[in-house]
């Protein structure tokens, strides 16, 4: 209780320490520099911001990684500070990982393992990694979590539950959800915290991406794992940015291959990995992918995939209501945020008219939607949105490999094959069929889609 309300003081004290430091700083540049304030205030807004979660420790830094994959929910501007948030946490002891590894297991560390190296080689605010060598002479990754990580993570979400109903009942905050994202972060902090969660969630990728040649997760010895221990096959890999100068495979290969994992976890296993970003994959010698840290996912209900097919014939047959009204489905809206929304997605539309397919980035395209129903106060089902931002992520990666990727082209060759003929789309479906009568019907779209796709 005494943690509790220490705590509580010191998150009070940090909010206030940065709004203070914001307001006191903007009202500077205002009176110096009226000319440069705008972006100079935006700036320090996102500094302040971030410095917040940073100074606050694991569970808070964790908060404003989740945040920084949100376009919905913040401004550009927050989020580019917030993707510098790094979970720079020093190693815990070799002590404390014999005691878990011990507990786990059941037996004595030397009865296992032939050798354990003491140092980590890899390591975050949950969990770090340790390379060992079994009796039998595999050699081994032993992921071991931080000792009362568990404890100070649930303390400090139940202070950000309590903070934010109360701030929710203040009046004009309703609107903003922080009820609705504090439950979401909690749930996110703790699918990271689950091991066994995570040993499950290996497993079924194992099993999906058993016909891959070229991606793979790395293989669990369920029977040496436990809450705070998860070992698995030690695989030999590099970064995705340590192999962009020399890739050991054509790099539009490697890129292709990323976007057919996407497909095939999002269209045909409907289980998604939801942290896919570079530093969760090696690339191994032959240019082949290692997924790493499974614990987050997004289980895809088949409304959520099919969701997907209409925005994004929707987006390439530029229709703004259509647009608008496939992410409505999940929406609270508050009228008159709807034909608002619908205008300035228009205007967005025109923007892109006449932009080759080789050069639109769906990804680029869901945020500046997103971006536009936040600016409406449109809310979002926060997994329906985890599942159209893990695009971004794995286009984005393509992308790093091959910048002339043409997903606007390639998609909609690779999804029936990957898919299994799209069985989950409704051939009745009114948006798809508004949609494929536009096509075929309307000239000026059908030449639109010729001199883009040209």
């Amino acid at each position: 209780m005494l943690y509790t309300a220490l705590r509580f003081l010191s998150v009070c004290s940090e909010a206030v320490w940065q709004s203070a430091r914001f307001v006191g700083v903007s009202v500077w540049y205002l009176m110096t520099a009226p000319k440069d304030a705008k972006v100079r205030i935006q700036a320090l807004g996102g500094r302040c911001f971030t410095d917040f979660f940073k100074n606050l420790g694991a569970t808070f830094i964790k908060i404003g990684q989740i945040l920084s994959a949100r376009p919905d929910v913040l401004p550009a501007w927050m989020i580019e500070e917030l993707q510098t948030l790094q979970d720079q946490v020093p190693p815990f002891g070799f002590t404390a990982v014999r005691t878990a590894v011990e507990s786990d297991l059941g037996c004595p560390l030397e009865d296992v393992f032939a050798e354990f190296e003491q140092e980590p080689i890899a390591g975050a605010s949950v969990s770090q990694v340790h390379k060992a060598r079994l009796a039998d002479g595999e050699v081994v990754a032993v992921k071991v979590r931080r000792p009362g990580i568990a404890n100070t993570m649930r303390r400090d979400l139940s202070i950000i539950s309590g903070v934010s109903r109360f701030v929710d009942l203040l009046p004009g905050m309703s609107n903003i959800g922080l009820t609705r994202m504090s439950k979401e972060f909690a749930k996110k902090i703790q699918a990271q915290l689950d091991f066994p969660l995570e040993v499950r969630n290996n497993k079924r990728f194992e099993e999906n991406l058993s016909d891959f040649e070229f991606a793979r997760v790395p293989h669990i010895h369920e029977e040496l794992c436990g809450p705070n221990v998860i070992t698995m096959e030690f695989i030999e890999g590099k970064k995705l940015s340590d192999i962009l100068d020399n890739p050991p495979i054509d790099p539009a290969v490697m890129a292709e291959r990323m976007i057919d994992i996407y497909l095939s976890m999002a269209f045909r296993d409907f289980f998604v990995h939801a942290d896919l970003h570079p530093g969760n994959m090696l690339i191994d010698h032959e240019g082949n992918y290692v997924l790493l840290d499974t614990g987050l996912v997004h289980e895809v209900p088949e409304h959520y995939a099919k969701k997907f097919i209409r925005l994004y014939m929707s987006m390439m047959t530029m229709n703004a209501e259509l647009i608008v009204d496939t992410y409505l489905d999940n929406a609270e809206v508050r009228p008159p945020s709807i034909e608002d929304a619908i205008r300035d997605t228009n205007a967005l539309v025109e923007k892109y008219q006449d932009i080759s397919f080789s050069d639109f980035e769906i990804g680029k395209g869901l945020v500046e939607i997103m971006t536009i129903l936040r600016r409406h106060r449109i809310y979002l089902d926060a997994e329906l949105t985890g599942f159209f931002l893990s695009e971004i992520t794995f286009e984005g990666v393509a992308k790093m490999l091959d910048g002339s990727l043409d997903l606007v082209n390639v998609i909609p060759g690779k999804i029936p094959a990957i898919a299994g003929g799209l069985s989950f789309i409704d051939a009745d479906d009114p948006v798809l069929v508004a949609l494929n009568e536009r096509v075929a019907n309307d000239e000026g779209v059908r030449a639109m889609l010729n001199r883009r796709a040209g």
